[in-house]
C-alpha cells in the first residue's frame, strides 16, 4: 500500500519509538505519532470542513498504533520491513480501515484549494482534550461535566 511506504520511508522509527518488542526500560520510547495524531485532531477540530476523514478514523488509527494487531507499526524502517517480509506476513491497517471506508467519511467536508494554508489558533482557549481517545475507556465519559 501506499500508505504503508510512504509512513515507513518518511523515516519515523515505529518500533522503536512505541517501545516494540523491547524488554524493560527504553529511553528511545516516546509517544510522538500519537502526538501527531493529537495535532491532526486539533486541525480537525478547527478546520472541520478541510478533512476527509473523521475523528473515528484517527482514533482508530491511534488505539492500533499499539494493539500490534497489524504489522503497519511493527518496524522503524523499509530495509527491516522487507527483510521480516512484514508486507506478506501481516495485514495492513489501512486495508483494514478501508473495509469500512464509509465509517471514516467526514460529512462536513468541502472540497477545497489543495494547496491552501491552514492556519490553526495555537492558543489554549482553541486547543480540547481528545476525549474519544484519552478517555476511550472511562466507563460514562459524557457525565465527567469536564471543564473546556
Amino acid at each position: 500500500c501506499i500508505r504503508d511506504r510512504y509512513m515507513g520511508m518518511f523515516g519515523h522509527q515505529f518500533s522503536l519509538r512505541l517501545a516494540h518488542g523491547v524488554q524493560g526500560y527504553s529511553t528511545e520510547a516516546s509517544p510522538v505519532f500519537i502526538q501527531f495524531l493529537d495535532c491532526v485532531h486539533q486541525l480537525l477540530i478547527q478546520f472541520p470542513t478541510h478533512f476527509e476523514f473523521n475523528d473515528s478514523f484517527l482514533c482508530n488509527i491511534a488505539r492500533h498504533v499499539y494493539s500490534l494487531r497489524f504489522g503497519t507499526f511493527l518496524m522503524n524502517c523499509e530495509r527491516e520491513r522487507d527483510a521480516a517480509n512484514s508486507r506478506n506476513r501481516t495485514v495492513s491497517l489501512w486495508t483494514y480501515l478501508n473495509a469500512s471506508r464509509e465509517k471514516y467519511v467526514n460529512a462536513l467536508y468541502v472540497a477545497g484549494d489543495p494547496g491552501e494554508d491552514l492556519l490553526p489558533n495555537p492558543s489554549l482557549l482553541n486547543l480540547s482534550l481528545w476525549e474519544d481517545l484519552h478517555l476511550m475507556w472511562t466507563p460514562f465519559k459524557e457525565t465527567l461535566n469536564m471543564p473546556v
